[in-house]
């Protein structure tokens, strides 16, 4: 049996991970709808909501209204939804990449 003197974490995700999460969202942006849909949602809630864009990315302490307070759970539920299509891609290249190692290895024909 082969065996490897790097494993995949070792090679590729401990020095490059976000390489590799970069690719994936990238992947996701130019070929799943849904996740485009939900991109879209995401600067759209942005785009109506300025006081929001200078809380998280200003990190400023800004007041917000009535309205714009919905607004953050819109945003949440989309970030969430976002996150979820992000981690199914992430667990479907990890099994891509084991399957390619058990190959590699004759663990599997």
């Amino acid at each position: 049996m082969e065996q490897f003197s790097e494993t995949f974490i070792e090679g590729y995700c401990e020095e490059r991970f976000d390489e590799f999460l970069s690719d994936s969202t990238f992947y996701l942006k130019k070929n799943n709808a849904e996740y485009k849909k939900l991109l879209d949602e995401k600067h759209n809630i942005l785009d109506k909501c300025p006081n929001l864009v200078d809380i998280l990315e200003n990190e400023q302490q800004v007041e917000l209204s009535a309205e714009e307070s919905k607004y953050v759970r819109d945003f949440d539920l989309v970030m969430i939804d976002l996150s979820v299509l992000e981690s199914k891609e992430m667990f479907i290249r990890g099994m891509k990449e084991a399957y390619y190692l058990f190959k590699k290895m004759n663990i599997i024909k």
